[in-house]
């Protein structure tokens, strides 16, 4: 049996011969490994704009408004992406079918770009 290879798949050896392999296995793969760092970097400038200082008389409008409601659309979606993920990986490894509330992975992630690239192109293009 050859090891398989490849976003989210882990080595499929007995005894890891890299100490890389460790990190991969960890991270279930590169694509693991992307998703903490990019969770991370997410959180870092999401903080920074939530913690931002108001000013003082000026009312929040137009484009900026639209920004912060999809912001919790988005903000939801990638709290709950990766947990739906993690539910119906770990179905799939046990031999069952996704079910449940983690049929729901596909959906919520797509819901939850939609948001992001809208949230971003309502402050990007001028109108």
């Amino acid at each position: 049996m050859r090891p398989r290879l490849g976003p989210g798949r882990p080595f499929k050896t007995s005894r890891p011969r890299f100490k890389d392999a460790i990190l991969v296995r960890a991270c279930g793969g590169g694509g693991g490994a992307l998703g903490v760092v990019t969770a991370g970097i997410y959180i870092a400038t999401a903080s920074y704009a939530i913690r931002a200082p108001k000013v003082p008389g000026i009312e929040v409008r137009g484009p900026i408004r639209l920004h912060k409601a999809l912001a919790w659309i988005h903000g939801v979606g990638m709290i709950l992406s990766p947990i739906l993920g993690a539910m119906a990986r770990a179905q799939l490894d046990r031999g069952e079918r996704v079910h449940g509330i983690a049929a729901a992975h596909s959906a919520v992630a797509d819901v939850t770009v939609a948001a992001y690239a809208a949230a971003i192109a309502s402050v990007a293009i001028k109108y």
